[in-house]
């Protein structure tokens, strides 16, 4: 189960539209508090951001199995001097294999090249088993947002 990294471009962002519903489902699922929110979000309205922003300033990596079906992607954002890890997924059976970890550093070098001063990630609430794995690609916790429902 070998994988390639792809860049994509922001036109071909539906591709994606299965694995970030995915994610979606997943938050969906685990979130306590914030239910009401992802059962709302829609991929058109995610995608509303990385479509106004210029070309230069969006990162999609996609991996790809041998049969060519995605199985995981990392978008990356810009603006003014901070980058962004928006969104990151990686299929269940991919899990484990470094996927992840390849697709998170592609997009963590490309922010890195577009000079970005600050680099940041903000997971889920709910997704707190995700936090080991942003911490060994170097994040650490700057402060804690609370929202109130």
């Amino acid at each position: 189960m070998d994988v390639v990294l792809k860049t994509l471009k922001v036109s071909e962002l539906g591709r994606i539209e299965p694995l970030w519903n995915s994610l979606r489902l997943m938050h969906l699922a685990l979130s306590s508090h914030f239910k009401e929110y992802f059962a709302q979000q829609t991929f058109e309205r995610r995608c509303r951001k990385f479509r106004s922003l210029p070309e230069e300033y969006v990162h999609i990596a996609a991996a790809e199995d041998e049969s060519g079906a995605l199985v995981g992607y990392c978008i990356c954002s810009v603006r003014d001097e901070t980058g962004e890890l928006d969104s990151i997924y990686v299929e269940p059976e991919y899990r484990g294999r470094g996927v992840g970890r390849n697709l998170a550093e592609s997009g963590l070098a490309w922010l890195k090249q577009k000079g970005c001063r600050y680099i940041d990630v903000r997971g889920a609430e709910g997704n707190e088993a995700a936090l080991p794995f942003y911490e060994k690609l170097g994040f650490c916790v700057r402060g804690t947002v609370l929202r109130l429902k």
